[in-house]
C-alpha cells in the first residue's frame, strides 16, 4: 500500500465511521453549550474552566464569527454543532497523524491499516469524536506534539522540539489530565536515540516552550478572572473536579477496559456485584456472560502487546515509552474518576503505537492471529453499539417516556428524575439535534448524582430548584420512580455506589409532599403542587443549603 493510500484509507474509514455511527453520550457537552450562552448574555458560567481552558472560548469564537444567528431559540443547537465540528476535525487530524507516526516507525502498511481501523473504532474515540467535548482536540495536539518529537529532520530538530512543547501546552489547555502523559513525549527522542548532548538540549527546549506557552495561556485566564491569590486559585482548580468523589482501583480496571471496548450496562452489573446490591443482586455467572469476558480479552491483548515489546530487544524502547505514558495516567485515574473512559485517551497514542509494533514483531502465527481476532471482535462490538440504527432504537424508548409530558407540561417546567444515570438525562444531554431537545423545553434535573459531593445535600438542592421553578410560575414534575420502595434492574441504580445516599431515602422524603396529577405508570411523572404546605417544607431545607446553585434562565 503506497504512502498516500494509507492516508486515504484512514480518511475513508474515519468518514465511514462518523457517517454510520453516532455518539451514545456527550458527557459535559451540554454544560459547554450553556457556558457559551451565558457568556453571550454577559455572565460567566465556567467560561474559563481550569480543566478545559480554551475549549469554550474557541467554541464561542468560531460560533460568533461564522455561525451566529440572531434567533436565540437556535443558539443551543448551533453552538453544539460548532463544538461537534471541531471534534470531527480533531478526530480526522488525529487519524492522519497516527498514520504518519506509524510510517516514521517503519511499520508495515497492512499493520498500519489494522491499527488505524482499531483506533477509529475504539470506544472512547468513536464516541467523543462525535460530541461537543474537548477530549479529542486535546488528543490531536498530543498526537501533533508526539509527531514533532519523532521528526527525523536533523537540521530542524530544535525547531520541532519547540513546536512539540507548544502543542503539549495546548493539549493541557483542552484537557488537563493529559498532564500525566506529557513526560512520555518529552523523553521520546532520548529513549529512541540516546542521551546525547543534542537530544538533551532539544528536550530542554521542548520543556521551556511547553512551560512558557502554558504560562501564557493560563496567565491570560488568571488575569481575566482576576485571580490574584492562592485561595482563589485553589477554588478555581478544585471547581474543575465538579465535586466528583468516585475513585478506586476496581473502577480504574473497568474504566480502562471500557475506553477501548463498549460494555453497555456491564459496568452497572459489575458495581452491583462488588457492592452486593440488595435490590438487584448480580451473580458471578452473570458477570462472566458480560463484562468479565470482555475485560479478560482486553487485558490478555494488553499483556500480549507488552510481552512482545519486551521480548524483542530493539522494541524495548517502545515498551518503556508505553509504560511511561500509561502508568502515571492509570495511577492518577485510580485516585480520581477512574471509571470515566476519557481519562485513558492520553494513553491511546502510545498504546496503538505499541499495538502496531507488537503486531509487526510477532513471530508466532497463533499469537498474531489471536490479537487480530480480539481487535476484530472489539471493532464489531463497538460498531454495533454505536451504529445509527442501534441508537435510534434506544431513543425510541426514551421518547416514549417524554411523550407522557407533552400534553401536560408547560415549556421550561422543571422535571426531576431520580438518578443522573437515568436514560432521560442522557437523552436530554446527548442528543442535542433531536427535535425534542432542539425545542429546549425540557428542564431535566437529577435528584442525586452518585459519586459527587451533591448527594450530601440532595434534599436541599431539590428544595431550592423546586422553589425557584414555582417563583417563575413553572410546574415541578417528579419521576414516579422516586416513590417506589425499591429500584428495578433497568433504572441504572446501584445501591451502595454512594455511601451518602440510599434508595429508601427518596420515598421517605418525597412522600411528605402534596401531589397533583399522576401521569402513566412507574415510568411516568407526578405533579408536585406549589401548595403552602410544600413551600414551607422545602423552604426549611433550602435554608440549609451550604452553597448556592446555578439556575438556568436561558
Amino acid at each position: 500500500m503506497k504512502s498516500i493510500s494509507l492516508y486515504i484509507f484512514g480518511a475513508l474509514i474515519f468518514v465511514f465511521a462518523v457517517t454510520f455511527t453516532d455518539a451514545k453520550y456527550w458527557g459535559d457537552s451540554a454544560d459547554y453549550v450553556d457556558s457559551v450562552i451565558f457568556f453571550e448574555h454577559g455572565k460567566n458560567y465556567n467560561f474559563w474552566e481550569f480543566g478545559h481552558l480554551l475549549w469554550r472560548p474557541l467554541g464561542w469564537l468560531v460560533w460568533t464569527k461564522i455561525y451566529h444567528s440572531t434567533e436565540g431559540g437556535f443558539w443551543r443547537s448551533e453552538i453544539a454543532s460548532v463544538f461537534q465540528y471541531l471534534s470531527y476535525f480533531a478526530g480526522f487530524a488525529s487519524t492522519l497523524i497516527l498514520v504518519g507516526i506509524l510510517k516514521k516507525l517503519k511499520v508495515s502498511a497492512w499493520i498500519i491499516a489494522v491499527t488505524v481501523f482499531s483506533f477509529i473504532f475504539s470506544h472512547a474515540f468513536i464516541n467523543y469524536t462525535q460530541t461537543a467535548n474537548s477530549y479529542i482536540s486535546a488528543l490531536m495536539f498530543y498526537f501533533l506534539g508526539l509527531s514533532f518529537s519523532l521528526s527525523e529532520t536533523k537540521e530542524n530538530n530544535f525547531l520541532y522540539s519547540i513546536l512539540s512543547g507548544i502543542c503539549l501546552a495546548l493539549t493541557l489547555c483542552f484537557w488537563m489530565p493529559f498532564l500525566w502523559a506529557i513526560p512520555a513525549v518529552i523523553v521520546t527522542p532520548l529513549v529512541l536515540h540516546g542521551f546525547n548532548q543534542q537530544k538533551i538540549f532539544e528536550a530542554a527546549g521542548k520543556i521551556a516552550s511547553f512551560l512558557l506557552a502554558l504560562t501564557l495561556f493560563y496567565g491570560i485566564a488568571l488575569a481575566v478572572l482576576q485571580i490574584d491569590d492562592l485561595s482563589k486559585l485553589r477554588l478555581w482548580i478544585t471547581a474543575a473536579a465538579h465535586g466528583d468523589e468516585t475513585r478506586g482501583i476496581m473502577r480504574m480496571i473497568f474504566g480502562f477496559g471500557r475506553s477501548f471496548v463498549e460494555m453497555g450496562n456491564d459496568g452497572l452489573l459489575f458495581k452491583r456485584f462488588m457492592l452486593k446490591d440488595p435490590f438487584n443482586p448480580v451473580s458471578f455467572g452473570e458477570l462472566i456472560n458480560g463484562s468479565i469476558c470482555k475485560l479478560a480479552a482486553f487485558y490478555s491483548l494488553a499483556a500480549g502487546v507488552l510481552f512482545l515489546l519486551w521480548q524483542k530487544s530493539p522494541n524495548k524502547k517502545i515498551f518503556i515509552l508505553l509504560l511511561t505514558a500509561a502508568l502515571p495516567v492509570i495511577a492518577f485515574a485510580s485516585f480520581s474518576a477512574g471509571g470515566e473512559i476519557e481519562w485513558y485517551l492520553a494513553i491511546f497514542p502510545f498504546a496503538f503505537i505499541g499495538l502496531a509494533v507488537a503486531l509487526q514483531v510477532a513471530e508466532w502465527k497463533i499469537s498474531r492471529s489471536a490479537m487480530l481476532i480480539i481487535l476484530a471482535i472489539f471493532a464489531l462490538i463497538n460498531i454495533n453499539a454505536f451504529s445509527v440504527w442501534t441508537i435510534a432504537k434506544e431513543q425510541e424508548k426514551m421518547v416514549a417516556r417524554i411523550n407522557l409530558l407533552e400534553s401536560k407540561a408547560k415549556p421550561k417546567d422543571t422535571i426531576f428524575l431520580v438518578n443522573w444515570a437515568d436514560d432521560l438525562i442522557n437523552f436530554n444531554r446527548s442528543f442535542p439535534f433531536h427535535s425534542i431537545n432542539i425545542a429546549g423545553n425540557l428542564r431535566l434535573n437529577a435528584i442525586v448524582t452518585p459519586g459527587t459531593a451533591q448527594t450530601k445535600q440532595w434534599r436541599e438542592e431539590f428544595a431550592a430548584r423546586s422553589l425557584f421553578a414555582w417563583e417563575k410560575e413553572k410546574n415541578v414534575w417528579l419521576s414516579n420512580r422516586a416513590f417506589s420502595a425499591r429500584p428495578k434492574a433497568d433504572w441504572n441504580w446501584a445501591e451502595g455506589d454512594d455511601k451518602n445516599v440510599g434508595w429508601h431515602e427518596f420515598p421517605e422524603f418525597l412522600s411528605k409532599l402534596e401531589i397533583g396529577e399522576i401521569l402513566g405508570d412507574e415510568n411516568g411523572f407526578t405533579l408536585i403542587l406549589p401548595s403552602e404546605t410544600n413551600k414551607r417544607l422545602l423552604q426549611q431545607y433550602q435554608e440549609q443549603l451550604r452553597e448556592p446553585i446555578e439556575h438556568y434562565n436561558f
